[in-house]
């Protein structure tokens, strides 16, 4: 099996790059899920081979019309065996349990992409599971309790702007930090969009940035008034070509810098010390929906490929009013 599973694989990667535009990081993760598929393959003793050892026969071992049956008893079988396994970690098993359903539910889409692929090759059998938005995969997923994201009020966001301008009068080299933050925030930026930005991405007169999201897909996003005086200030401190955001050495700032900075300042703000980049992120969706903005502009703002992904702010926002009529409205609990 190892030698066809390394050729469908190497194809599969190729294809990825060439064909979807993915990150490396993404392609790492896609290829890591799959080699946890490829473990259960050998568990079961099937390949993806052809011949009457493989897979495809072992899907129609019945009948042709039972295909779509066998896949979906395939995969739920899997799911069992993924919610018992154990995960391992640096060659030891360790936890009670198996996979989180968060882990599966990442495992199976991975899994979903490759096995699509194979259909197009004509190495397996098509069938309606693995079809976009297919609701027998949604029914096979594990179902996953919606946690609602982390996210700043107005003030505590408001206070560290106000500390970062602070310490930019104090450290003039520190406006670098409060351009990243006011885009961040201002912006909805990834960390990984923040990191990458170059100064062409940037049309001051017309107060716009053009981001590089996920799979290099672009959008253009508005620049709010104070981000873009912050970088008016930036461009007459620097010279205004190559990456945006620098580091000491002259050298493009990463994502891991960029959440230190992030938790540096929310220490000096007197803030909690677990706030991260996504943070922002989260808070500038959440403000922008309190602020009446339509679903569907700030899906496009963010950049989600789907409404769902951005579904849950409306979650937050609607979580807030009610936080906001309970501690507001004279009637709103019980006396006594």
């Amino acid at each position: 099996m190892e030698g066809l599973w390394l050729k469908h694989l190497g194809n599969y990667e190729r294809y990825l790059r060439s064909h979807r535009a993915l990150s490396e990081k993404t392609i790492i993760n896609y290829i890591k899920d799959l080699s946890i598929f490829e473990e259960y393959l050998v568990t079961q003793g099937l390949t993806l081979n052809s011949d009457q050892t493989g897979l495809s026969f072992f899907l129609q071992r019945r009948k042709p019309n039972s295909i779509p049956n066998e896949y979906r008893s395939f995969m739920r079988d899997f799911v069992s065996w993924l919610l018992q396994k154990r995960v391992i970690s640096g060659g030891a098993r360790f936890g009670s349990s198996g996979h989180s359903r968060a882990s599966i539910k990442r495992i199976l889409a991975s899994i979903k992409s490759f096995v699509r692929y194979l259909i197009q090759e004509e190495y397996l059998p098509d069938a309606e599971l693995w079809h976009s938005r297919s609701s027998h995969m949604a029914r096979i997923m594990p179902k996953i309790p919606q946690k609602l994201p982390d996210l700043l009020s107005v003030n505590e966001v408001t206070t560290l702007i106000e500390t970062a301008q602070t310490m930019v009068s104090k450290k003039p080299n520190s406006l670098r930090n409060l351009v990243l933050i006011e885009l961040l925030y201002g912006c909805g930026l990834r960390v990984s969009e923040a990191s990458q930005l170059d100064w062409n991405h940037i049309n001051l007169g017309q107060a716009t940035i053009r981001v590089i999201g996920k799979g290099q897909k672009e959008r253009e996003l508005p620049i709010g008034d104070h981000a873009l005086a912050a970088l008016l200030r930036y461009s007459k401190q620097s010279i205004p070509s190559g990456p945006l955001l620098l580091n000491s050495r002259g050298s493009r700032l990463s994502s891991r810098s960029i959440q230190r900075i992030i938790h540096k300042y929310s220490i000096l703000s007197g803030l909690r010390n677990d706030i991260h980049p996504h943070t922002l992120r989260h808070t500038y969706a959440t403000h922008l929906l309190d602020g009446g903005a339509d679903l569907r502009v700030v899906q496009e703002l963010l950049g989600h490929s789907t409404p769902s992904a951005t579904q849950v702010y409306t979650h937050v926002s609607q979580s807030e009013a009610q936080r906001v009529y309970l501690n507001s409205h004279p009637l709103a609990k019980k006396h006594g």
